[in-house]
């Protein structure tokens, strides 16, 4: 029998809640551990909430396993971690303003450096405290996103040279198209010739990374020492083609409980618009979730769910607070029965990539927008 360890939200009345299984993160973790090399460390992405899952929940399992840094997007993220005890170092992938600095050294987080004022400030507080400061330099090899370009990284490096209490302790970037392996290599090509450059230099760096999950299992030649793994970690593909190469076990089921069974006529309306006409005399059921709780109103009259071992199709438009499915054809449905909106009962599944085609959005916006009033229930096996 399964072990609930423990909920997030200790009281709730909505039965409507997620489901957590640390057992999948293990399963995942060693899974991408036959991709890498010994000397290849992990560092998964915890930001967002973990993807959704719980950023502390999360952050402490997978230092339970042996994880030796977390990778978190935002100075609150980090201030999270610490102040519940989270003490593996924290590496921040995004930019950071002067003004969050202190707080930065304070909470013992590493940021990433983009540009010569945060540096600038950043050794100036270190020097005020007398200590040295970690952080890491990000290269723009495509990305356009934050980061030094490429062409002037060599340069940026050189006036880092003065900063005498700053310790420059990795190297990184960031693919823009993983799944492109054209425009990969070239990413890769800027990114060597930036780091063979810097180690001419006299520069030498802790971490190197760049590969996210599809380049970590696509390209050996992007992991250097550490990887950054997200949406894997979780157990969703980046990429269907990766279904071929490696298993992954999702970590999070969304369900909820029939609370409303009404049978209607033929001709019938289902929810706001009258989107859905009933063709038939019909038992419709009502659910207590919708978009208000993240279960997208672009699933209307497109999602499905599952119910006693059977699909049933969302019908209608979805509600803030409640979506209606169509359960005319599944036997002994009752008042209370549970409903599997993302996960596996019996031999059906409901995957994050799936309600991602449907809605044209990605699995990761699935994960993240799961919202705060549902609850998190964690176990493990």
């Amino acid at each position: 029998m399964e072990q609930i360890i423990e909920t997030k939200i200790k009281k709730y009345s909505r039965p409507t809640w997620a489901e957590v299984d640390f057992s999948s993160f293990r399963f995942n973790l060693n899974q991408i551990k036959r991709f890498l090399s010994p000397e290849v460390k992990i560092m998964p992405v915890v930001k967002a909430d973990a993807y959704g899952h719980g950023l502390v929940e999360v952050s402490n399992y997978l230092v339970s396993q042996g994880i030796e840094q977390l990778g978190i997007a935002t100075v609150d993220e980090g201030i999270e971690l610490r102040e519940k005890g989270v003490g593996v170092p924290l590496f921040i992938l995004g930019n950071v303003f002067p003004e969050e600095l202190e707080t930065v050294v304070e909470y013992n987080l590493i940021p990433t450096l983009c540009n010569l004022e945060v540096a600038k400030r950043l050794d100036e507080i270190a020097r005020e405290k007398n200590i040295f400061v970690k952080a890491e330099v990000k290269v723009d090899t495509g990305m356009g996103r934050i980061g030094v370009l490429y062409t002037e990284t060599l340069d940026f490096f050189l006036k880092l040279k003065e900063l005498n209490h700053l310790v420059i302790d990795g190297l990184w970037t960031h693919f823009a198209s993983a799944e492109d392996e054209e425009f990969t290599r070239i990413q890769l090509l800027r990114f060597n010739f930036v780091f063979g450059g810097l180690k001419q230099l006299g520069f030498n760096f802790y971490h190197i990374h760049s590969a996210n999950s599809l380049a970590l299992f696509r390209n050996k030649e992007t992991h250097f020492n550490l990887v950054r793994p997200g949406l894997s970690i979780y157990g969703v593909y980046p990429e269907n083609s990766l279904r071929e190469i490696v298993e992954l076990k999702p970590a999070m089921s969304l369900k909820t409980r029939i609370v409303f069974l009404k049978r209607v006529s033929q001709g019938y309306p289902i929810s706001y618009g009258r989107t859905f006409i009933t063709s038939r005399e019909s038992i419709i059921a009502t659910l207590p979730i919708g978009y208000g709780d993240g279960y997208s109103w672009l699933l209307s009259n497109k999602g499905r769910v599952i119910v006693k071992g059977n699909y049933a199709p969302v019908v209608g438009r979805v509600c803030m607070d409640q979506t209606m499915i169509d359960v005319t054809d599944i036997p002994g449905v009752s008042l209370g029965e549970e409903v599997v909106l993302l996960g596996r009962q019996g031999g059906l599944e409901i995957t994050a990539e799936e309600l991602a085609n449907l809605s044209g959005t990605i699995p990761y916006e699935i994960l993240c927008r799961i919202g705060s009033r549902i609850p998190r229930i964690y176990k493990d096996g």
